[in-house]
């Protein structure tokens, strides 16, 4: 699948293997968030900030590898099989480098930051138990990033998407296993969440491993053939370093919103974890088509066919915000249900539904801004990802600062910051692709 065209057919082709894959991948975080639901309050509130820490480390290593993408893409667009083996060489020089020293650091570090963010000494705790084994899935991490960006950049999403699913059997095995000491063994709790986190996606790894070798695509692709390359690695960097600041602003947004919330009370920090992974996963397809512009714009504008670039804008629209109107109304009617997979706690759930509705508001917002934002990155440069962000967050930041000065602030209110943040992109998108003449 050297040249695309953007049809329907295609997108669709391209997003499904990835669209699964990436539910596999939430079941992750929402496996460890229902795991704690059930073991005990403060593990329940400890998971939804230790995870948002350990994603911010995670998308170094990601917001690199969506530069490599669009790299790739465009090398497959020109039909330079030659290049994109020189940009996977590289890049595993990168994320196996980075990934170790980044895991040295955070582990010496992690308590430091976890006071400096986190009031709740019992919380405390309980995040440095999980952490301690969490970071050892570091590398694991940074180099599937590079997996994934490969494979979405070739068009072959279908191999990602098994691989996920199984990284997530195993989590949620291990996690049944060692969370609560069933069949003989240890009851570790939050650690063994942990453990059981990091074993999956080393397990993941070595399935995207074998694939290379099973599909032929090294030879294909002149993949492992270069010497580390630092001009290149330069010239990497220089594409993918604002895609990497914007996804770390983003992650850093996050975390400050859940120390603010935190100090609100177990039952809002709670709720607000929920909520944090019920748009981690109705926002798969999004962030999924997210991708898949990157891949079908980027190879398109490397066939210069400029033409077609509009149509397929489109089309990823017409996908992503149909499902995801979808997906809302389903969580609306039917959310008791929903909550009762995360906790058992009464509390939570009658404070729920206005915030429910809220984040169900933000995530159509979303749906659109996501498919324009990736359209404009994808021709027109990486540095407009960082301005849009930069943006975004400082007037998300605004906002978050005013409402929790506010003494009538509660949590359905609180959750009101996502539409400021998704808003402010999509408007910036649609104003630059315009004045590009892009739509």
């Amino acid at each position: 699948m050297s040249q695309l065209k953007g049809t329907y057919k295609e997108i669709f082709h391209i997003a499904a293997p990835l669209v699964i894959g990436n539910m596999a991948w939430a079941m992750i975080g929402i496996t460890d968030q229902a795991f704690m639901g059930h073991y005990g309050s403060v593990e329940e509130a400890a998971i939804g900030p230790v995870s948002i820490f350990y994603s911010i480390l995670f998308m170094i290593g990601f917001g690199y590898s969506r530069g490599i993408q669009l790299l790739i893409a465009k090398a497959l667009g020109a039909k330079n099989n030659e290049r994109v083996g020189l940009l996977f060489d590289n890049t595993l020089f990168v994320m196996l480098g980075s990934s170790i020293v980044l895991s040295i650091f955070i582990y010496l570090f992690k308590d430091f930051f976890l006071h400096l963010l986190i009031s709740d000494e019992a919380i405390i705790k309980a995040c440095n138990d999980f952490l301690k084994y969490r970071i050892l899935g570091i590398p694991a991490s940074f180099v599937s990033c590079l997996f994934i960006a490969f494979y979405s950049g070739i068009g072959r999403t279908k191999l990602l998407s098994a691989s996920v699913i199984i990284m997530s059997l195993v989590n949620i095995l291990l996690n049944y296993l060692l969370v609560f000491g069933n069949h003989g063994f240890p009851r570790l709790g939050i650690e063994g969440s942990g453990i059981a986190s990091t074993i999956a996606e080393w397990i993941s790894l070595l399935i995207l491993v074998l694939g290379l070798v099973l599909r032929k695509y090294i030879p294909a692709y002149h993949l492992l053939k270069s010497k580390i390359n630092f001009v290149e690695i330069w010239k990497m960097t220089l594409t993918s370093t604002p895609l990497m600041l914007q996804a770390l602003i983003a992650n850093a947004g996050w975390f400050v919103f859940f120390t603010f919330v935190e100090k609100m009370g177990q039952t809002e920090l709670a709720l607000s974890n929920i909520l944090r992974q019920i748009i981690l996963w109705i926002g798969i397809p999004i962030w999924a088509l997210g991708s898949v512009t990157n891949t079908v714009i980027g190879n398109l504008d490397g066939q210069k066919a400029n033409d077609s670039i509009k149509s397929a804008i489109k089309k990823i629209n017409h996908y992503t915000s149909s499902i995801t109107f979808f997906q809302c109304l389903i969580l609306i009617v039917f959310y008791q249900q929903i909550l009762n997979i995360f906790t058992i706690d009464a509390a939570v759930k009658s404070i729920a539904f206005i915030p429910i509705v809220i984040v169900s508001i933000a995530l159509c917002i979303m749906s659109f801004s996501n498919t324009y934002f990736n359209a404009l990155v994808s021709v027109s440069g990486t540095r407009y990802a960082l301005y849009i962000e930069t943006l975004s967050m400082l007037l998300y930041m605004c906002y978050v600062f005013f409402l929790f000065n506010l003494d009538a602030i509660n949590i359905s209110l609180a959750w009101t910051t996502e539409w400021i943040y998704w808003s402010v992109i999509l408007l910036s998108s649609l104003w630059k692709l315009k004045q590009s003449k892009i739509i």
